[in-house]
Order: C-alpha cells, then structure tokens, then sequence
C-alpha cells in the first residue's frame, strides 16, 4: 500500500510541474502579442496614411462616413490607427 502512495505522491509534483509550465508559455505567449501590438502601434505612428482592418464595430461616422464592418478596412492617418490599433479595435493590414 505504500507504493500507491508513493506514486500518488510523485504524480502530484508532475502535474504542477506541468501546470506551471503551461501558465508560463500562455504569460510568454500574452507578452509577446502585448509586444507585437506596441511594435505595430509604433510603426503605424510613424507612417503618414495606415491601412487597417476593423477588429470591432465601431457605431456612428467617420468624416460622413459609416465606419467599415468588423473585417473590413479603412485608411486613416498614422497617429489614429496608432491608437486604434494599440486599443485593439483594428489591426494592421499587410
């Protein structure tokens, strides 16, 4: 019976172990995505005219315009998408 014990008690540290392996790539993986945003955000600052693809619905207008539909895109001025796209509403497009 103390065997069964020992390998439950060996099982526990695994599982963990494991836990703790997986949070830490799901923390990398949420860093890295933090980081490619700002990297995006940045570069679209520095360029005059951005083209980006709407990640959410925005209600009303834009220059007398309806503001495209989630997946549809738009051009604005670098500053705006900056923050758009730091505030996650758009993403770059390629």
């Amino acid at each position: 019976m103390s065997g069964a014990r020992g390998k439950a008690a060996s099982a526990t540290p695994d599982a963990a172990e494991q836990a703790a392996a997986e949070q830490a790539a799901a923390e990398q993986a949420a860093a890295e995505q933090a980081a490619a945003e700002q990297a995006a955000a940045e570069q679209a600052a520095a360029e005059g005219e951005v083209r980006v693809q709407m990640l959410v619905a925005i209600t009303g207008t834009r220059d007398g315009e309806k503001w495209p539909a989630v997946g549809g895109v738009i051009s604005l001025p670098a500053d705006e998408a900056a923050g758009y796209i730091a505030n996650g509403y758009a993403t770059p497009t390629e």
